[in-house]
């Protein structure tokens, strides 16, 4: 397949645009030693000096796709940290969702990067709540199956592998869920960790599933890597609360508006 001059159907990403997206994600790790409230500002002014570089540089489309989908997801989480209802969430996902349909429908026939699946598999992840019951379950096999072709075309993408932790943790088990698919997923993520980003993410959610298998010492080594490679930040603060009162992250992510008004948090 010849690429056109925006170069829109880049499978593989040049070493500058695989630059590009490590150097987000670490802009994202490093957002967590914020407020919530700042991390907003800061993902707004990330993204405006990124379309400007975006532009000089002749970064690839698909390129820009990503980085935005994974700003997106910072800025929701960020959100629903302040208010798990809060109203501007719904129309950021929304207008992300839609703009990553259009793109997948407009180029339907080409292979897409495998941060684009990983991404986009987010996305639709994250906005699976506003869907209907039968959307949820149709949508939720299409996240499974860009997380699949991500780590068709990346065996070792720690990101895609922590994608299908999180799948396997919540799939209801007629769908082959299993809280211990999951954990391999997240020790195969963390072996193929590649940077700190990767690393505290996916130990983040490994943590979890250590203290969901009530593994206390697996669980305490997961949580003194947490706070080694960033101290003080306030994602591990807010496991250490959860875990206290005995709910893990992935409680929270299933029922915060509950636990939110249970603790306070």
């Amino acid at each position: 397949m010849v690429c056109t001059a925006s170069l829109f159907c880049a499978k593989n990403l040049s070493v500058l645009e695989q630059k590009v997206i490590d150097d987000m994600m670490m802009f994202r790790l490093d957002t967590y030693l914020l407020t919530p409230e700042e991390t907003i500002k800061a993902v707004k002014e990330y993204k405006k000096t990124f379309l400007e570089d975006a532009s000089k540089n002749h970064y690839s489309d698909e390129t820009i796709l990503i980085v935005e989908n994974y700003l997106v997801l910072e800025e929701f989480g960020s959100l629903e940290e302040i208010n798990p209802d809060h109203p501007e969430m719904k129309p950021v996902l929304k207008a992300q969702n839609e703009k990553n349909e259009q793109w997948f429908k407009k180029h339907e026939k080409e292979e897409k990067n495998s941060w684009l699946y990983c991404s986009y598999a987010g996305i639709i992840s994250s906005y699976l709540r506003y869907q209907s019951f039968f959307t949820k379950i149709d949508k939720g096999l299409l996240v499974k199956e860009y997380l699949e072709k991500a780590l068709e075309q990346n065996p070792d993408m720690s990101f895609a592998q922590m994608g299908l932790a999180l799948w396997y943790y919540f799939a209801p088990a007629i769908s082959g869920g299993s809280v211990n698919k999951s954990l391999t997923y997240y020790e195969e993520a963390v072996s193929n960790a590649r940077n700190d980003a990767e690393l505290f993410n996916a130990k983040y959610y490994q943590s979890q599933c250590f203290f969901h298998k009530d593994k206390k010492n697996e669980y305490n080594d997961a949580m003194n890597v947490l706070k080694s490679l960033l101290p003080e930040n306030r994602k591990v603060t807010l496991l250490e609360k959860l875990n206290k009162a005995g709910y893990t992250i992935f409680d929270y992510q299933e029922d915060r508006q509950k636990i939110y008004k249970k603790l306070g948090i």
